[in-house]
């Protein structure tokens, strides 16, 4: 669901799979926690986008001046985008169309993190951390940290007194449902003595609300923003000069951790513990490293040697699809996809496009409108059913060959106006027994 960019980041995806089982009591016996890491052409295609768009030298320039503009402390990527694709388009470089585009958007949003991290890198700018730009500030539900007077030989700076100062000051604020970070941070930078050394800025601050919240002192929301932005420190006004060389070689990195992560999923013959080795460099790993059922690998199940009391778990068998080369009823799968298709078309008595049936079998929120030119979301009553995303691998033929079976049938027939609709009760259609429906 959240494809992995390089190969570290899908060892610790993987890895994750493992841990809850190690918690458990050594002496009670535990059954085998399966790590599922499926590689599909759409995730990879993602990754390859997010991660492969160059920006122009000139934009890259342009982007990284106006992160060095920055002097209020915050770095609001979503708005510093829109800012440069303002430009551009009234320069003609982007068209009204291309504003409401999402693809577009998101390559100037990750344009600007981009240039960020790489001035960062380079001492330009210090990163403070993330914090979200509202949030919503009430009492908690325990009783408020002693008051200053409550602590006569205590001093200035005292961590008391200090949270004491931000709940008033945060439950004082004129509008609570929605209480601005930044400008919250510099009022009790103002008005609390010793302030910055707890915390140095907008960041820190909220922080420090989220422990006042866990504490029960505060109840804090981030829900008034959508989006965090990012504090930081401007300590230079000029562009470093390896600025562009870094953002390039960033790029080349990019595409060779992608073509490594594209051999490893290729290479289903190869122990992946192994692999794994390789890529850290680790000459000899660990012993016991796929040697029994509870940490065996699927290439070095797929080898087959192995104890031949020891079976696979059954949800990697489940995982196992005729693309992959397992022994599944394809007449089966067939019925299946044909009886998703059909509770997709009820769903739709005006009628479905075969691609609109296909983005919501494979789970995509939304799909691309060539008339109109942008990113149109799917029906809710679709992205709602227990169908989407049911067939994240499905190809858009086996769609058209489901209508074609499900005509064939005569429960489902094409318009004059392209789209399908199902003419017949779910359960007159073929084989939608309670068994296939269970299964499907």
């Amino acid at each position: 669901m959240s494809p992995p960019t390089d190969l570290a980041a899908l060892y610790q995806q993987i890895g994750r799979a493992g841990r809850d089982a190690g918690r458990r009591d050594p002496g009670s016996p535990a059954p085998v926690n399966s790590g599922l890491a499926l590689a599909t052409s759409r995730g990879m295609r993602m990754v390859r986008f997010m991660t492969g768009q160059e920006l122009p030298p000139s934009l890259l320039r342009r982007t990284g001046h106006i992160v060095l503009a920055q002097r209020g402390g915050t770095l609001d990527p979503v708005r510093l985008a829109e800012t440069l694709m303002a430009d551009d388009a009234a320069t003609g470089e982007l068209t009204e169309a291309d504003l409401e585009d999402r693809y577009v958007q998101d390559r100037y949003r990750g344009g600007v993190m981009r240039a960020f991290s790489a001035l960062a890198d380079l001492a330009a700018v210090e990163d403070l951390g993330d914090h979200p730009p509202y949030c919503a500030i009430k009492p908690g539900d325990l009783g408020p940290a002693p008051r200053a007077a409550d602590q006569p030989n205590k001093g200035p700076s005292d961590p008391v007194r200090i949270e004491r100062a931000v709940v008033d000051i945060a439950l004082s604020w004129d509008t609570p449902g929605k209480v601005d970070v930044q400008a919250l941070d510099r009022e009790l930078a103002a008005r609390c003595p010793d302030y910055r050394s707890v915390a140095e800025g907008p960041a820190a601050t909220w922080e420090l609300l989220a422990d006042l919240h866990d504490r029960g002192l505060l109840d804090v929301s981030a829900a008034p923003s959508r989006r965090l932005v990012t504090g930081l420190t401007v300590l230079t006004d000029t562009l470093p000069d390896g600025y562009l060389p870094l953002l390039r070689r960033r790029g080349s990195r990019a595409a060779a951790e992608l073509a490594e992560l594209g051999r490893f999923f290729d290479a289903t013959t190869v122990c992946a513990q192994r692999a794994f080795g390789d890529y850290f460099g680790v000459g000899d790993i660990p012993e016991g490293c796929c040697a029994t059922a509870a940490c065996r690998c699927s290439a070095c199940w797929n080898a087959g040697d192995h104890p031949v009391d020891e079976r696979r778990p059954a949800v990697a068998d489940a995982f196992y699809s005729p693309r992959g080369g397992s022994r599944t009823d394809t007449a089966l799968r067939e019925r299946r996809i044909d009886i998703q298709i059909h509770r997709l078309l009820q769903l739709q008595p005006s009628g479905a496009h075969p691609r609109r049936l296909w983005h919501a079998l494979r789970g995509d929120e939304s799909s691309y409108n060539p008339r109109q030119h942008k990113m149109i979301p799917l029906p809710r009553v679709l992205r709602e059913s227990r169908h989407f995303g049911g067939r994240a691998d499905l190809p858009y033929a086996s769609v058209g060959e489901g209508l074609t079976r499900l005509a064939g049938s005569g429960v489902a027939a094409e318009g004059p106006d392209g789209l399908w609709r199902a003419i017949r009760p779910a359960r007159q259609a073929p084989g939608s027994s309670a068994r296939e429906e269970a299964g499907a």
